[in-house]
């Protein structure tokens, strides 16, 4: 019966294992993709500044506020990139 009790305890311990890793993997992948959409919509806003920079030289005109504006928002999602890097940093670093 000791052989059956300690076969328990070390599947249970795989189990437990498992489940840990799958739940690692899982928030690795989420941060991961969140981190990618974040890029992306910060490539857009860098679009988005350069085509308001050069439509601005062309015609003469002052798009200084909008440019503000938008790389306010592109600071802001860097910090956002920042914090989700430091938190996929921590999900490996959790061995």
């Amino acid at each position: 019966m000791e052989i059956l009790g300690e076969m328990k305890r070390e599947l249970l311990d795989a189990v437990d294992f498992t489940s840990k890793k799958a739940g690692e993997i899982t928030l690795s992948a989420s941060l991961k993709y969140q981190i990618h959409n974040e890029k992306t919509r910060m490539s857009e806003l860098y679009e988005k500044i350069g085509r308001l920079y050069y439509d601005a030289v062309m015609k003469g005109a002052d798009a200084t506020s909008e440019i503000s504006a938008l790389m306010a928002d592109v600071s802001e999602m860097q910090n956002k990139i920042n914090d989700l890097e430091r938190q996929l940093g921590e999900v490996g670093d959790e061995k």
